[in-house]
């Protein structure tokens, strides 16, 4: 068996994702509860193939490096505005480059 870390993990699913192929991983972390329990749901993940919009779940990157699973509160000149639904600071300003990919099943 063969462990390896969770950047590197995430960093060969979005490249699947830019890939055109589908993957699917478990939920991690709490801040999309109620909606997305860690360890019990799995999201399935796609590219983005069309603008956003409010309401979509994308997986993006931060400047640090750090992935982050978030739903997109609102769209404003280019941008996008994510918050975990158990969240209430909303992270902005993020570039469109920085999202990975699509939640399209869970």
């Amino acid at each position: 068996m063969k462990t390896i870390d969770t950047k590197s993990f995430l960093d060969t699913l979005c490249t699947l994702c830019e890939e055109g192929k589908t993957v699917s991983t478990v939920v991690e972390g709490g801040s999309m509860l109620p909606f997305l329990s860690p360890g019990r749901d799995y999201v399935f993940l796609n590219k983005i193939t069309k603008a956003p919009k409010r309401g979509d779940i994308v997986l993006y990157k931060r400047k640090n490096g750090d992935y982050i699973l978030h739903r997109i509160q609102k769209v404003r000149n280019g941008e996008y505005f994510l918050v975990g639904d158990r969240q209430t600071q909303v992270e902005g300003g993020i570039k469109k480059e920085n999202l990975c990919a699509i939640v399209t099943e869970v």
